[in-house]
């Protein structure tokens, strides 16, 4: 079996379990916060005795941004590219959220130029993000994500595009970076998510393309 291939399976198996891990509500809820106005109130007292008896507490992040590469190649010079980079998630934590364990789908364009020929490539990503909170409102963000799907992949030279989606395949690699956010109400936080990507498989096996890419999204998190 192809050690991409076998490592996918791996990542894609800790996925799933991870994330079931999180949804059966292990871990122990800190003190709840006490809503300020009568509609959050009746928010907050409505979902309590759900929050209370699952231990954890689940918000649902939405995500649109950018995206700017950096890619690496052994047999070509890649200049960067802006693309596109948005989708949602689960993030699961405890009520003064200290900690978080996120799970995101995202659709991301990691793009390059080379010879005067521009490729646009999009992969459906999955990250698994583990978040410490130091500070209230700010978190670091690491772990592992893997793209089995690829999107669709075109190069365009002089005007005229071509789709050339059977020369690339999917990635997987580590994610790390940061998040603000800032309520807007009780049950809603918006703010920025920046992270890098770093990619360990090549992308395309010609150029053997290794993905690097920086991306910048606005967030709005509703808790659920």
């Amino acid at each position: 079996m192809p050690v991409t291939s076998f490592v996918s399976k791996i990542m894609l198996r800790s996925f799933i379990f991870l994330f079931l891990f999180a949804y059966c509500g292990v871990g122990q809820a800190a003190a709840y916060e006490t809503p300020q106005s009568a509609y959050d109130r009746f928010w907050f007292r409505s979902t309590y005795p759900y929050r209370r008896s699952t231990h954890i507490r689940v918000s649902m992040p939405l995500y649109a941004g950018a995206t700017f590469t950096n890619h690496s190649a052994t047999s070509a010079s890649l200049e960067s590219k802006l693309g596109f980079a948005g989708g949602l998630g689960l993030d699961f934590y405890t009520s003064r959220r200290s900690w978080s364990l996120g799970f995101d789908l995202l659709i991301i364009t990691k793009g390059f130029k080379t010879g005067g020929v521009d490729y646009s490539v999009s992969f459906l990503e999955l990250p698994i993000l583990f978040r410490a909170y130091p500070f209230e409102n700010f978190a670091i963000q690491l772990g592992p994500y893997f793209s089995p799907v690829t999107l669709g992949a075109r190069q365009s030279v002089g005007g005229v595009s071509t789709d050339v989606s059977s020369q690339f395949k999917g990635d997987f690699g580590f994610t790390f970076g940061v998040r603000i956010m800032k309520r807007i109400r009780y049950q809603a936080n918006w703010g920025i998510d920046l992270r890098y990507d770093l990619g360990l498989s090549t992308i395309e096996s010609t150029m053997e393309i290794k993905p690097k890419t920086f991306i910048a999204m606005f967030l709005l998190d509703f808790r659920l």
